[in-house]
Formats: structure tokens, sequence, C-alpha cells
């Protein structure tokens, strides 16, 4: 697949927004596509993988809870903490994630205020709500999938509607 021709589309169906930043792997096809068609929206790692990597290449627990404890920073200098003592712990682990960027894992340096909020993959998330509709044959798990998506945005917008503070319930 081009990584090109996907973020085209993507730049199609929902253009550039302000406050805006992708999330990825460390994919290089990934990097230059977003380099092409985003050139100005910040481009930031997935946590979730850069743990794992951190899990794979160390394996020293006390470095996967020290790059945890910072990118789970809100404030600089909490994260300074942390990565000074992973300096300590592991100056090789320390200076890849400083040399990949701070602003592209962690709260407290991230260019935009969205990306405050880390959440964990949506596909855990989807594949706790199929469980059961792995079981079934294709079409109707699609099926199944469509009408729960549709559910889903039906209730999201609806509620969205009502709001009438800037702040979301």
């Amino acid at each position: 697949m081009s990584w090109t021709w996907f973020l085209n589309e993507l730049k199609n169906a929902i253009g550039s927004h302000e406050d805006c930043m992708i999330i990825s792997d460390r994919h290089l096809g990934i990097k230059v596509a977003m380099e092409k068609v985003y050139p100005n929206v910040p481009h930031g790692y997935c946590v979730f993988h850069t743990a794992q990597n951190i899990k794979k290449d160390y394996k020293r627990k006390d470095v996967s809870l020290l790059f945890k404890q910072a990118w789970k920073a809100y404030r600089k200098s909490e994260f300074k903490e942390a990565m000074l003592e992973m300096m300590k712990v592991n100056r090789v682990a320390f200076e890849e994630l400083m040399n990949v960027g701070p602003e592209r894992w962690s709260r407290a340096y991230s260019p935009v205020r969205g990306y405050r909020l880390m959440t964990s993959s949506i596909a855990k998330s989807m594949n706790s709500c199929l469980v059961h509709a792995r079981q079934m044959p294709i079409t109707t798990m699609i099926e199944f999938i469509r009408d729960m998506l549709q559910k889903w945005f039906y209730k999201h917008r609806t509620k969205a509607e009502k709001t009438q503070t800037q702040l979301t319930p």
C-alpha cells in the first residue's frame, strides 16, 4: 500500500485542521509520506509501539517504567526528572528517545493540545466489541460492524448536538 496515496485520501476526506497531529508507528514510508502530504502537521509516534520496542531492545523493566513515566508526564519538569533518571540507568535508551524528539511521543512536549490525551489503540476497543462477531460469516460480521458503528455515531452526534458549552461532558 502506498502511504502517500492513503494520506492524500485522508487529506481529501478530512482536510488539515489546526491542532491536528497524526500518530503512527515509526515506519519510514509513513514518515516520507507525511513530509509530502502533511508537511505542516506534526507527526507523532505511537507510545504503545515505542514502549514495545523499548522492552524488546533494552530488556530492562526500569527503562520501560522510566519511559512510561516520561511520556505520561504533563509537566516538563516531571518529564526531565524521568529522563535524567533514564540517562543514569541507560544512556543509549535516553539518547535514542531524545534523538527521536520528545515532541513526537510525550505529553509534556506535544506541539498540539489534543495529543495530551493518550488513548490505547482503537483496535483493542474494536476487538473487545467484536468477540462474538468473529464467529460470524464475513458478510454477517461486516454488517454487524456497520450497524454497531452507525449506532455509535448516531448516539454521539445526538449527544453533541445537545451540548450547550464549549467543554464536552
